[in-house]
């Protein structure tokens, strides 16, 4: 009795909008364990190809259900009022996934074909790690598209944040041929993602005890929230002068791989974010 409920809730769960990010992240804890003992790349990669297939899957499965595909969970900080953790598997949510999944599929293809010409076998006993990031980067962003107020936007988008950090370290640990001034104006350029997180934050206070749990959907935000949002949107998705986070570790070779997976998918996790917020009424502060 007690397994079979088990199981329940584990398909109630994969059949939800978060299930998709739930396999990346199994498929992460996957790659750490299975990488101790596989050391082929190509390998590697087929098996992060799989979990990310695997994720297709269940995102194309949330069209064909009979409801909206809604996920909700309690939230109670201290000294603080309580809201729902919501996230929606529908309309603009569930497009910027798909989008997600498929550049995301295809950075970690063309990173296997990077590996090759570099001849990176110096680093192949890291290759599982590089992997189980890039699927946990991947996980946090689906977790923030498929965000349904504001509390939720803010949770997922510092969750997001730190995977996209770890992945910047690891990938100026492996760059070659970069003076130390510009490895540091590059890790300060990192750091514009964080300041958008510091907005969403402090657009909490004009939102006052109810706006947390606000709909995107039907929702109304003080225009001083809406602000804030847009600011925030506007450095996700690297408009100008918030762009320098978009400059390549590498000014004298283009990486495909490092484009779709450290770049277009945050990119387009701000214009998910900056659609939100026109609906909101951003278009009045334009």
């Amino acid at each position: 009795m007690i397994k079979s409920r088990l199981v329940e809730i584990i398909v109630d769960l994969l059949r939800s909008p978060i299930g998709p990010a739930l396999v990346l992240l199994g498929g992460a804890l996957v790659q750490l364990i299975a990488g101790r003992w596989m050391r082929r790349p190509a390998w590697l990669t087929g098996l992060a190809l799989f979990f990310v297939a695997a994720s297709g899957m269940l995102w194309l499965g949330l069209r064909f259900q009979e409801v909206v595909p809604v996920y909700s969970r309690p939230w109670q900080p201290l000294l603080q009022n309580g809201a729902n953790l919501l996230w929606i598997g529908d309309g603009w949510n569930w497009y910027i996934s798909g989008l997600i999944l498929v550049l995301g599929g295809a950075g970690i293809l063309l990173e296997l074909n990077n590996r090759r010409q570099l001849a990176v076998a110096q680093n192949r006993d890291r290759i599982h790690t590089n992997l189980a990031i890039h699927l946990s980067v991947l996980a946090g962003a689906l977790l923030f598209v498929g965000s349904g107020n504001l509390l939720t936007a803010i949770l997922t988008w510092v969750i997001m944040d730190l995977f996209i950090l770890v992945r910047s370290a690891a990938r100026m640990d492996l760059a070659q041929g970069l003076d130390a001034r510009t490895q540091l104006q590059q890790s300060q350029a990192k750091g514009l993602s964080l300041l958008g997180a510091l907005l969403l934050l402090i657009a909490l206070l004009p939102a006052g005890p109810t706006g947390p749990g606000q709909a995107f959907q039907d929702g109304v935000l003080p225009l001083e929230t809406v602000a804030l949002m847009l600011a925030a949107a506007a450095i996700r998705a690297g408009l100008y002068p918030f762009h320098l986070w978009l400059l390549p570790t590498d000014r004298d070779h283009v990486n495909l791989s490092e484009r779709l997976l450290d770049h277009m998918v945050p990119v387009l996790s701000g214009l998910w974010l900056m659609g939100w917020t026109m609906g909101l009424g951003a278009e009045v502060i334009l």
